[in-house]
């Protein structure tokens, strides 16, 4: 699902509950994504969508390609920094997992920030969608694997084909000895359900909160930040009392 997962890092391991984080942060990005189309019509999370929104802007069926195409840079540059914070982790001793997260709590509050004044420029609205997709950028790299099976919250596409293929090895039983396909078919079910939750309560929240909804985004993200400092605090004391 995702390039992020050579980093030793980036996966189920470094959370107590592994998969209660993918269900928070899958639910964000499906929040981001589902605002950001109820305001600007475009993804934050998404670039598949803002690929085809580029492509449709340069034949003029699409007045807002600009935001599509900041969007899909931001996501990159997140990506960019993301990688980048494996060294700002071991000089500042801060657990990798940990700093993406408060990384990706710091780009959302921006984007808040910009948002409540994109009424006073088109310019504070092209520099939120940019900001608002570094955060999303950042996210792709916070949880890869759970128990050796790929996941990825923020862009769902691959989602689909693998929880159809574990779907399938699951009702052929063929790898019974690890059961991957059901790990794959629930997984993937549960990202597919949480990203389309978290897209209507975007949507419904920008139309009825304005830019206060993106506050909401910061509550899934802080409670994720709580289970990595679990974990990490619960290896500490392991650690000590050895």
């Amino acid at each position: 699902m995702t390039s992020y997962d050579t980093d030793p890092q980036a996966d189920g391991s470094q959370f107590r509950a592994p998969v209660l984080v993918l269900a928070l942060l899958t639910i964000t990005a499906g929040f981001a994504d589902g605002y950001a189309l109820q305001r600007f019509d475009v993804f934050v999370a998404n670039q598949s969508g803002n690929v085809v929104r580029i492509g449709m802007g340069l034949v003029g069926e699409y007045t807002a390609w600009d935001l599509a195409l900041l969007s899909m840079c931001g996501f990159a540059v997140g990506g960019m920094i993301a990688w980048l914070l494996n060294r700002a982790a071991s000089r500042i001793g801060w657990p990798l997992i940990r700093l993406r997260l408060a990384t990706v709590l710091a780009a959302v509050a921006a984007w808040w920030l910009m948002v409540t004044v994109v009424d006073a420029g088109r310019g504070i609205g092209l520099l939120s969608a940019f900001v608002g997709a570094v955060g999303m950028g950042v996210m792709a790299s916070v949880l890869t694997r759970i128990a050796g099976v790929r996941t990825q919250p923020t862009y769902q596409s691959a989602t689909v084909l693998s929880s159809a293929q574990g779907l399938l090895d699951w009702a052929t039983d063929a790898d019974p000895a690890t059961r991957r396909g059901r790990s794959l078919a629930l997984l993937g079910a549960l990202t597919l359900v949480c990203y389309a939750l978290g897209g209507a309560l975007g949507a419904v929240s920008a139309r009825s909160m304005g830019s206060a909804a993106l506050l909401l985004l910061l509550l899934p993200l802080l409670a994720s930040l709580a289970l990595a400092h679990r974990r990490v605090q619960a290896e500490r004391a392991s650690d000590a009392s050895s």
